[in-house]
């Protein structure tokens, strides 16, 4: 059976999950943060063979897996494939509304064995889940 932290789950060979990494950077300056982000902006405008800095594999959370997924479980942090995933939907949780993205699992290029998350990956996670911290996985 297939583990679940949002009480529902794909189909299909398929996995649910949360994109958190949006590529912002956090700078240090004057003891303020100032945050960048590299999605909205392109690398050279004047270049044609430039990629938008936006395409490019992300780092999410694992939030359920189909059936009949067993390499990957509900919890753990994965790298996906550059524009595979589909547009969020929101999915209502706990009062909270969660935004979640389908990707294939063929489409999710590696996993990291212990899911760490460094403060900047903490603070997307909160920006984007405010009770990631207390998902706890179910069996569906």
């Amino acid at each position: 059976m297939a583990k679940s932290l949002i009480g529902i789950k794909p189909i299909k060979n398929r996995v649910l999950v949360g994109i958190y990494d949006d590529g912002a950077k956090i700078l240090k300056l004057g003891g303020k943060d100032f945050f960048t982000h590299d999605d909205t902006m392109l690398a050279e405008r004047n270049s044609a063979d430039t990629k938008h800095q936006g395409i490019r594999p992300r780092w999410a959370l694992v939030l359920a897996v189909s059936d009949d997924v067993d390499c990957i479980t509900a919890g753990d942090k994965v790298l996906l494939d550059e524009m595979k995933w589909s547009r969020a939907v929101s999915v209502r949780r706990n009062n909270e509304d969660i935004k979640v993205w389908s990707i294939p699992v063929e489409d999710v290029l590696l996993k990291q064995d212990e899911p760490f998350f460094d403060e900047n990956e903490q603070r997307q996670l909160d920006n984007l889940y405010k009770s990631w911290m207390d998902f706890e996985p179910e069996t569906l």
